[in-house]
């Protein structure tokens, strides 16, 4: 089986070594979507060097990772969106954090921001799917795909809230992929008690792109937080 990756991949035993932990673990965490995992034939799997350091130790801003609320929240914040339902202590923390961190810390923050299900649909399905009002297109598949100079006409990634989950699985019948295959075209992000309208706001998508493991999705999603954290910073959002 020949595995093709823009990045250096490696085997659960590698990142146990690199993390200092079981290859249990390491399995547990690619379960958890804490670390991209893809097939490597049978049981498998492969990890992506993007997503190992990202949960590596003293890497970047130490801080506790972001609830799902919280990620999203921040996340808001930095796409310069309305964020009514924060009190003025939660917002002063949360945009603290946005002032000290980078890029690599961000992605890391806010990877627990909602869990990630995969699934595989004919081109035909896929399409139909964008246009349903139940989902929230994010990273390149959305309005912001000409921002990114990214095209994927048979791919979506979007959110989804956790209660219309079985609905749509079950009206475009989808089949679920395992988190690990890298064959899934169909990324839901899903949350609970997503009230958006329309697509995603742009760094949602941007921290998207930056965990892809296709090098031009990553670079055009790392090249948007980072300039959206540099606005940030000078207080332009």
């Amino acid at each position: 089986m020949v595995i093709y990756s823009e990045q250096r991949l490696y085997t659960t035993a590698e990142a146990a070594q690199k993390l200092g932990i079981s290859v249990q673990r390491v399995r547990a965490l690619a379960r958890a979507n804490d670390l991209h995992a893809v097939n490597g034939g049978g049981r498998a799997l492969l990890i992506t060097e993007d997503s190992l350091l990202s949960v590596q130790p003293n890497r970047g801003h130490r801080g506790r990772l972001f609830t799902s609320d919280g990620a999203m929240a921040a996340l808001w914040m930095l796409s310069g969106e309305h964020t009514d339902g924060l009190t003025a202590k939660r917002r002063y923390a949360i945009g603290k954090v946005l002032r000290e961190c980078d890029v690599d810390a961000l992605v890391r923050l806010t990877r627990k921001r909602a869990e990630v299900r995969r699934y595989w649909a004919s081109p035909s399905i896929a399409q139909r799917l964008k246009a349903d009002a139940d989902i929230h297109l994010s990273a390149a598949c959305g309005p912001n795909a000409d921002y990114f100079g990214l095209v994927s006409p048979d791919r979506v990634e979007a959110y989804a809230d956790v209660g219309r989950l079985a609905s749509l699985e079950q009206r475009y019948m989808l089949s679920h992929d395992d988190a690990a295959m890298s064959d899934s075209n169909v990324v839901l992000h899903v949350v609970r008690d997503c009230r958006r309208i329309g697509a995603m706001p742009i760094a949602v998508c941007a921290v998207d792109l930056a965990q892809s493991d296709d090098f031009r999705e990553r670079s055009a999603g790392r090249n948007c937080l980072r300039e959206l954290l540099d606005k940030f910073k000078g207080g332009e959002l």
